[in-house]
């Protein structure tokens, strides 16, 4: 049984984190039906869960919004995946430190390999279909400045969840010490996040913060920076460039307001830095996203019908209602808390937000395994560290 697991946990693990949707239902499902006589959910998680859950049949019955009826399912199937992580943490053998630096290994060099393989890049896009420029032509010719890479991964948005995230619960689990191989995951993950579009700066901007407010190590953290810094201005000075015109393009809007003139950061702009798969006002669309149920909340209270939007708080609000989009989100964190006796790290739901806020993640079933995968991972490492002391 032993073997077992071990031979098939990193296969299934980096399944998941591609994105297959079917597929990895279909292999939860035959999780649950193998071991349906051993599931035990917590009986605190359910009756906290029943109301709201009731609630949204109920409106879903009145509007026949499919999205009511989706959340009701992704709620039950976060408890299966929280059932399933309690077996993994009881299971002491498993070195899931090392499942999950492969799976990081994997993602990052087959990222980095799309940006300066284009032939790569484009094998993987005819096989995953993630951009609508698929199958529009294999060119090899090499442009270090015009494309977006997600690797494996299917969503631009969710390379820097997955990569940050492992950063994250890494830092905490070397206990916010640095060494030479985390430096070198650092880099490489920050590289892999930047080819990937330009939203990842957000994730890793809180990142580095959190590691710089720890003043320990400081002068390797500035080298480390500076290092980072001084590769991305060298070789990779558009990509510096494609974020200061975004940052420009949200002081615009936030100060000035919709009257302002974007016109000169849009595509046929004399200066413009255009990036294959990226709409470059794109900020403007997702902050009018993000602020679209917010300006009139009150219509928004309770679940209405079916709205289609990206960022993941607007998406809750205009179909949930705001009361049990705020529900739902505690209850996400406080179930992972009672099912492994540890909370998430703020540094980690804050990037988990950061990246929920540019697309839809809370429930959704890659980062809800990758988040609790890793956070597995840190409760194992906390709880050898309390061994050890005593």
């Amino acid at each position: 049984m032993t073997l077992s697991i071990r031979s098939i946990i990193l296969p299934i693990i980096f399944l998941f984190t591609l994105k297959f949707e079917l597929l990895n239902n279909l292999i939860l499902l035959g999780f649950v039906f193998f071991h349906i006589d051993q599931i035990k959910i917590k009986v605190r998680s359910i009756k906290s869960l029943l109301i709201p859950v009731l609630i949204l049949l109920i409106f879903f019955a009145i509007f026949n919004n499919i999205n009511i009826l989706k959340y009701c399912v992704y709620a039950l199937r976060f408890l299966f995946l929280l059932f399933f992580a309690e077996k993994i943490l009881a299971f002491k053998e498993l070195n899931l430190k090392k499942i999950l630096e492969k799976i990081f290994y994997i993602h990052v060099i087959s990222v980095i390999s799309c940006y300066f393989f284009p032939t790569i890049n484009n094998f993987f896009k005819s096989i995953f279909f993630y951009s609508s420029d698929s199958l529009t032509g294999w060119e090899s010719k090499l442009d270090l400045y015009d494309i977006r890479v997600t690797g494996f991964i299917q969503g631009y948005e969710f390379v820097p969840f997955l990569v940050v995230t492992y950063l994250a619960y890494e830092y905490l689990n070397l206990n916010k010490k640095l060494s030479n191989k985390f430096a070198v995951k650092l880099l490489l993950g920050t590289l892999a996040c930047l080819f990937s579009g330009r939203y990842s700066f957000i994730p890793l901007f809180i990142l580095f913060v959190y590691m710089f407010f720890n003043r320990k190590h400081l002068s390797f953290k500035i080298l480390i920076s500076l290092l980072t810094s001084l590769i991305l201005l060298k070789f990779f000075d558009k990509i510096i460039l494609n974020i200061n015109n975004t940052l420009k393009i949200i002081y615009d809007f936030l100060v000035i307001g919709s009257d302002a003139d974007f016109s000169k950061y849009s595509r046929f702009s004399e200066n413009a830095i255009n990036v294959s798969g990226q709409y470059n006002l794109s900020p403007i669309t997702l902050l009018n996203e993000i602020l679209t149920p917010f300006l009139n909340l009150e219509n928004h209270l309770l679940p209405s019908y079916m709205a289609n939007i990206d960022p993941g708080p607007s998406y809750m609000i205009l179909n949930l209602g705001f009361i049990l989009s705020v529900f739902l989100y505690i209850f996400f964190f406080k179930t992972i808390k009672i099912y492994t006796k540890n909370s998430v790290p703020l540094i980690v739901v804050l990037i988990f937000l950061a990246i929920d806020f540019k697309f839809r993640s809370m429930y959704v079933l890659f980062p809800s395994v990758w988040l609790i995968i890793n956070h597995i991972n840190y409760v194992n490492f906390t709880k050898n560290e309390n061994t050890l002391l005593y």
